[in-house]
């Protein structure tokens, strides 16, 4: 006959509540595992004629489907990044005073990041 005072009573039912722990975070784990990230990015540096970086420099990333626009500014390096986008076509737009602008059209991937460098000509700020 089996006392519910005993230790052994205490020990099965500690097993128990460890065993149904492990198998809560085994399934929590596989079910997290399994999640695709669907995006993709674009990175890139904006410079002068010469290859002088340009910080500051206004960066508009446009997803040509959606019109979604995103507005962005490089960093005191010349490097910007959208952040994750969705898959499909974008315009990048970059302008800066002194220079003229310049759009590049840009693909982005699922689990990609494209690169759109991009020196800026010389000229009034348009």
């Amino acid at each position: 006959m089996l006392n519910l005072n005993s230790p052994q009573a205490g020990f099965g039912r500690f097993s128990v509540a460890v065993l149904a722990t492990v198998l809560v975070l085994a399934f929590s784990t596989g079910a997290l595992a399994q999640t695709t990230v669907a995006t993709g990015s674009i990175v890139g540096t904006v410079a002068d004629p010469s290859g002088a970086i340009l910080a500051g420099a206004k960066v508009t990333v446009t997803n040509v489907d959606t019109n979604q626009v995103i507005n962005l500014s490089t960093n005191s390096s010349g490097a910007y990044n959208s952040g994750a986008l969705a898959p499909g076509n974008y315009k990048v737009q970059v302008s800066s005073k002194g220079f003229n602008s310049i759009s590049q059209s840009v693909k982005v991937q699922v689990g990609n990041t494209s690169t759109a460098n991009i020196k800026l000509p010389l000229g009034q700020e348009s």
